[in-house]
């Protein structure tokens, strides 16, 4: 399940499923996105799955200052120097086993 840390959370994923059964008006959406009123951590995770899927940034301000550079590394015209700070943390490589490296952005992003 994509989101059971409870420190990000600031819940266990039991108490979000409760939560979540616990509304009133969440059975019938339920119903509609799943054929069924169950309301479970499964069907929680694939509905917010799909939510965040949905999720486009168009214009951002971040859009903006990746279109004014050759790489997301470089630092953007556009952004404080906090910003730019905060960015370049955000994609700094981090090594692991055996000379791999983990980013946190795609390849077809680079």
């Amino acid at each position: 399940m994509p989101f059971q840390d409870p420190v990000e959370m600031g819940m266990t994923l039991e108490q979000v499923v409760s939560k979540v059964q616990a509304q009133t008006y969440y059975p019938e959406l339920f119903q509609k996105a799943f054929g069924s009123t169950e309301i479970t951590a499964e069907k929680i995770s694939l509905a917010l799955a799909q939510f965040v899927r949905s999720i486009v940034s168009f214009s951002s301000k971040y859009d903006q200052g990746r279109a004014m550079v050759a790489f997301p590394g470089a630092n953007f015209p556009n952004f404080t120097t906090e910003e730019n700070t905060g960015k370049n943390i955000f994609f700094k490589p981090y090594p692991m086993a055996e000379g791999l490296v983990l980013v946190a952005i795609p390849p077809k992003l680079l």
